[in-house]
């Protein structure tokens, strides 16, 4: 467990920290606080898809609709598609490779990470059995082996 003595790294941040000391080859973030989980086996399903050298991110992807949101920075340019900051894996040398963009602390970083992953020529991988909402409720949660909404 890393402490930050009391202080919100936010998830760029934390997530740059854990890339400090992660020895391991796969990162899975996952929000606890939102999440829950129906099937352990979920966890298995959601690193899989990185056994394919192609593949720099899983979970739960979705179409970029940066039009209905009122706070997106001009310059970025809207990609087809991104994963889903509530729950996903990635490779840990990728991940250390891409860097995560400390300009996006919170909001974003999901959306920027998923852009530098396509744009370095990596694919985005969905996982069936994990969901993951920003925003709305999920109809039919009991389908899904992980949920991740703001209910």
């Amino acid at each position: 467990m890393l402490w930050n003595d009391g202080y919100n790294l936010y998830i760029a941040g934390a997530l740059q920290r854990v890339l400090q000391v992660a020895r391991g080859r796969m990162l899975v973030y996952f929000c606890a606080s939102h999440g829950l989980v129906r099937d352990p086996t979920w966890l298995a399903d959601l690193i899989a898809p990185l056994a394919d050298p192609e593949v720099g991110l899983a979970g739960s992807v979705y179409p970029c609709e940066f039009k209905c949101v009122a706070a997106v920075p001009e310059d970025i340019i809207e990609p087809e598609l991104h994963v889903q900051g509530g729950v996903w894996s990635a490779r840990t040398d990728l991940l250390r490779k891409i860097g995560i963009s400390h300009r996006f602390p919170f909001e974003f970083c999901d959306v920027d990470l998923s852009r530098r992953m396509l744009a370095a020529g990596y694919r985005l991988a969905s996982i069936p059995t994990v969901v993951s909402v920003a925003g709305g409720i999920i109809p039919d949660p009991e389908r899904y082996k992980y949920v991740h909404d703001y209910r």
